[in-house]
């Protein structure tokens, strides 16, 4: 962890390098935006492939065809509610 003077001396290092090369910070940030949002990207899409998945051959083992692609389809409904949510919400009036 790091003490108060840590914290000081790494928030004046920032400023200096803010003043000294801002287009530099900047690229800095939408680099570490794009990233974040890609990492959590993925996470999603594993989630939701290993639900579907899982839910999907349950069912089949234990014989309902019919609840598998149920299961499947909601699964992936679902994700692209959370992958799209402007595409659901905005498009019912409140």
């Amino acid at each position: 962890m790091f003490d108060e003077h840590d914290h000081r001396t790494l928030d004046e290092l920032e400023r200096n390098l803010s003043m000294e090369d801002p287009e530099f910070v900047m690229r800095f940030d939408r680099g570490q935006q794009r990233m974040s949002s890609t990492f959590r990207r993925r996470r999603g899409n594993r989630i939701a492939l290993t639900v579907a998945v899982t839910l999907g051959v349950l069912l089949l083992v234990l014989g309902s065809p019919v609840g598998a692609v149920a299961a499947v389809l909601s699964t992936g409904l679902v994700w692209l509610a959370w992958r799209y949510p402007d595409a659901f919400i905005g498009s019912y009036p409140m």
